[in-house]
């Protein structure tokens, strides 16, 4: 089956991962800087994480989630080929850190690591590859993503889902402590709903006239500058969402997207991503600004 396809969004990764680039040198080096743009603009960027959790949510609903309505792929396939694609490396990874900071609560976390399945361990602390808690986060959406498409069966019930995630990811703030972060499934759920709403409005996105698009753009902005302004305050991740819900919306009205095979292709020179040599590099055409 034909996969839908939109290449804005192979930018917006490729920005986003280095800004988390950017954020954890500055994180892990004792460079004394400072100012607005090292103690809030860049560490910020560790935020970037939920705008992927959003991201693959939509990704993944386009690749899969008509084919899990009219049953056209069998259970056994989509669980092997998850596997196949992220656990060769990350194992990899995961045993060459316990080689060289072997322990026995890092053989643990290690065990852990290999089964993927360490994302439902409720406030898990996982170090033996500190950062691949958000892998943790995201195989739990993937080992859950048939239930997911239930939830998303219409765009009603999808709103409804969004109402009760949103009310689940407040709890999680302001009382349930141990469910206070990003690697927690119900805490992040808010942002993989959005991108399953963001999927189901995607053809109505795709048409957006001059002026709904000026205003997404300016939209955009305004969330922008309400985060910094409240970044500190614990309900700032409502923003992010707003904000990330935006930026997506933005990626599909500015070049909307294609079937996988055909010749109508489109992309916003901005979010292009294209390949120099073995580099790749944004294609920015200032004759579209």
């Amino acid at each position: 089956m034909a996969q839908e396809r939109y290449e804005n969004f192979d930018g917006i990764r490729a920005y986003a991962c280095i800004g988390i680039v950017l954020m954890h040198v500055l994180a892990n080096g004792n460079f004394g800087l400072t100012g607005f743009v090292f103690e809030k603009f860049i560490p910020s960027f560790t935020n970037f994480t939920l705008l992927f959790m959003l991201l693959s949510a939509f990704s993944m609903c386009c690749g899969y989630y008509e084919r899990f309505r009219n049953g056209t792929i069998s259970l056994e396939q989509f669980y092997v080929r998850r596997y196949q694609r992220i656990w060769p490396f990350f194992a990899l990874l995961c045993t060459a850190e316990l080689i060289l900071n072997h322990s026995l609560n890092a053989l643990y976390e290690w065990f852990a690591d290999l089964t993927l399945a360490f994302g439902f361990i409720p406030n898990h602390g996982i170090e033996v590859v500190g950062v691949g808690w958000f892998l943790g986060t995201i195989f739990v959406f993937y080992m859950i993503f048939p239930f997911f498409v239930f939830l998303m069966k219409d765009k009603k019930r999808a709103w409804l889902v969004m109402g009760v995630c949103l009310i689940l990811h407040l709890l999680c703030v302001v009382r349930f402590e141990a469910a206070n972060g990003r690697d927690n499934i119900i805490y992040s759920s808010i942002f993989f709903v959005a991108g399953g709403l963001i999927y189901l409005y995607r053809d109505r996105l795709k048409s957006l006239n001059t002026l709904w698009k000026a205003v997404v753009g300016l939209a955009a902005l305004a969330m922008l500058a309400a985060y910094y302004f409240v970044m500190s305050n614990q309900f700032s991740v409502i923003i992010l969402l707003l904000l990330f819900t935006i930026l997506t919306i933005v990626g599909i009205s500015a070049g909307g997207g294609y079937i996988e095979g055909t010749a109508t292709k489109q992309s916003c020179p901005f979010y292009r991503w294209l390949k120099h040599g073995d580099i790749p590099m944004p294609y920015v055409c200032l004759q579209d600004f």
